[in-house]
């Protein structure tokens, strides 16, 4: 019964369209197209909801309710304007996920990266930031970025031909200090 509260949105097939839009921000050209990328787990998904950060889209097994951590999240979801919730099945939360265990929570989310302008530069009387230039490693990007949001640093700055911030696995590995930190990119 708790699912059904919740559930905006059931969706049994894989090829359903939302499925198919979601698993394409897997892809980069369609995370610059939408503006959107995907977020996956309970810590992510939270992180973001206390960042207030757009969340479009939630997928989800019913199974996760099961969970009282995750079932206040989507409760918490479901309050919020414009964040459309969608019970999902294995087969669909498998078309969205790129980990080989999923937790059983996708979120599509609005980009937000910041302007390098005196706005950014002018929070502190000396901002302290890291400037990334052709940085390859999915996992060293996240780390840097999740490093920079524990000591402190005002913002990241990453240079073109550096990997895409918005692909899973640095999402993944900034463990969402992605969320709590100026990003610029370009």
């Amino acid at each position: 019964i708790l699912q059904r509260i919740y559930c905006m949105n059931i969706i049994t097939s894989p090829e359903n369209i939302q499925i198919k839009n979601a698993a394409a921000l897997k892809q980069k050209k369609f995370r610059d197209k939408n503006n959107l990328f995907l977020i996956e787990g309970i810590r992510l998904v939270e992180t973001a909801l206390q960042s207030n950060a757009s969340i479009r889209d939630c997928f989800y097994l019913p199974t996760i309710l099961e969970n009282n951590r995750a079932a206040t999240l989507i409760e918490q979801l479901s309050q919020r304007e414009n964040c459309f919730l969608h019970e999902i099945t294995t087969a669909s939360l498998q078309k969205l996920t790129d980990t080989d265990s999923p937790q059983g929570i996708i979120a599509v989310v609005q980009k937000n990266t910041a302007a390098l302008d005196e706005n950014l530069l002018s929070n502190k009387p000396a901002p302290a930031m890291i400037i990334l230039d052709h940085l390859q490693d999915p996992g060293n990007l996240g780390t840097i970025i999740r490093t920079a949001d524990a000591a402190g640093i005002d913002a990241v700055i990453l240079t073109k031909g550096t990997v895409d911030v918005f692909s899973p696995k640095v999402v993944r590995s900034t463990m969402g200090s992605l969320f709590h930190l100026p990003i610029v990119t370009g």
